[in-house]
């Protein structure tokens, strides 16, 4: 029996492994189909070695030059036509999508979201309790733990909900059992660190993908110290976002939410730059704004988990009726300004698409241009002096490369012009959780 028992746990694993490596080839595959330039380089190294090859092994080299020219020349005309046919589906392609004025009318309307939400966004500490230190503080402390604990026996304690409440931490039993606060107001407060990790991952993707304003190339000339101070002390805390979380004590758990309150500034004045900015450009703008609703979308997450915690403590001692006119008064444009901006990342889920894959377009007409030009440049300046000034063996070494090269671009120029007639392959689907 215990042999089966083993036998068993030996297939599952072998099973997940094996499924976790044809996943990694579909996941590596669709981002090779997604990126022309990637197959040109491989169709380049390929196509240019088995041309030379082909070239040292035939009889061509041993042709005379006086004959070899003639015959040379009829290559031109194909490397033309060839390299015309992925330029006229480029300027199809390019032309189907007018996108310029969209991110700028999405960074537009992201901006009155914002500040129609005003105090609780911007407002200053005194009269905003979201912005207020000591708030959190007190609400870590009222959890009486040492420690946050996410997982237990190797099973995660919580579940993801991007698309209703942010986060459902459920605990255990013996988890519970172990603690001294209320089970109330335990829970909450993990949602509320949950959500604040969230927040500062979707900062960190954002300046990974290079989306960003804030700091570009060392320039100071946007954003305020503040926004600078978060940078610095951010890259200290990003060791702590790393997944999968497991337990938190409560002095990283107090860095990371100040962080995450910190952020907000240094995210809006992003919001700021790039709605002020002269220059456009649709992907970095496109990819600027799903960040910046996820990071709307959560911070609203952020901000009611703090609510809850707060709600879970006085709720011994007043009666929630008494509480409604605080909540309308601190919460007044919270759901109207969620509707909003997960309406607005929906819409902008198509552009961002959309924007990449004309930034794939234009990186893949790069190799066919480059080699294409090097073909022509070669037959037409390159081979006369040659034949001219050189003997006949540099002159046929000469031709060889230029054969290569013009062989392999008509082969890019055909292999990039089927690439633009194949659909993009079906990628994942960007869920608000990173």
């Amino acid at each position: 029996m215990r042999a089966i028992t083993k036998s068993s746990y030996l297939s599952k694993r072998a099973m997940s492994g094996l499924t976790s490596c044809w996943d990694w080839v579909c996941h590596f595959a669709t981002y090779v189909m997604h990126r022309a330039w990637l197959l040109e380089i491989a169709f380049l190294l390929c196509a240019a070695s088995f041309f030379a090859l082909l070239w040292w092994t035939s009889r061509i080299a041993d042709t005379p030059v006086s004959q070899y020219i003639q015959t040379t020349w009829a290559i031109l005309p194909v490397l033309a036509v060839t390299n015309a046919l992925p330029m006229l589906g480029v300027s199809v392609f390019l032309g189907r999508y007018t996108i310029s004025d969209k991110p700028s009318e999405a960074l537009a309307g992201l901006s009155a979201l914002v500040r129609g939400d005003f105090n609780r966004i911007y407002g200053h500490p005194r009269a905003n309790p979201f912005r207020r230190r000591a708030v959190y503080r007190a609400t870590l402390r009222r959890a009486k733990t040492g420690a946050f604990l996410f997982e237990e026996n190797g099973e995660p304690l919580y579940t993801i909900r991007p698309y209703w409440d942010g986060i459902w931490f459920f605990g255990s039993s013996a988890y519970v059992k172990n603690q001294r606060a209320e089970r109330s107001i335990l829970y909450p407060t993990h949602e509320l660190l949950f959500c604040a990790i969230v927040m500062l991952r979707i900062v960190a993707v954002l300046r990974a993908s290079g989306s960003y304003s804030l700091g570009r190339r060392g320039r100071r000339e946007q954003g305020s110290q503040g926004s600078y101070w978060f940078l610095e002390d951010f890259v200290k805390t990003q060791k702590l976002l790393t997944p999968p979380i497991r337990r938190i004590n409560i002095h990283d758990a107090q860095r990371i939410i100040y962080h995450a309150i910190d952020s907000t500034h240094y995210m809006t004045e992003e919001l700021q730059a790039h709605e002020g900015a002269m220059v456009r450009d649709e992907r970095r703008d496109t990819m600027f704004i799903h960040y910046m609703c996820d990071y709307i979308i959560w911070m609203d997450f952020f901000h009611n988990k703090l609510m809850e915690c707060r709600v879970a403590f006085v709720r011994r001692r007043i009666a929630i009726e008494k509480l409604q006119p605080y909540f309308e008064k601190t919460m007044g444009g919270y759901q109207a300004a969620h509707e909003g901006v997960i309406n607005l990342r929906t819409a902008n889920l198509v552009r961002m698409v959309t924007a990449e894959r004309i930034h794939q377009v234009k990186l893949g007409t790069i190799i066919p241009i480059l080699t294409t030009a090097g073909a022509l440049l070669t037959y037409i300046c390159l081979q006369p002096l040659a034949y001219g000034l050189f003997d006949h063996w540099y002159a046929r070494t000469v031709a060889g490369v230029a054969y290569v090269i013009a062989a392999t671009s008509i082969g890019m120029n055909l292999a990039f012009g089927v690439w633009l007639l194949i659909s993009a392959p079906q990628s994942r689907r960007a869920d608000l959780m990173y």
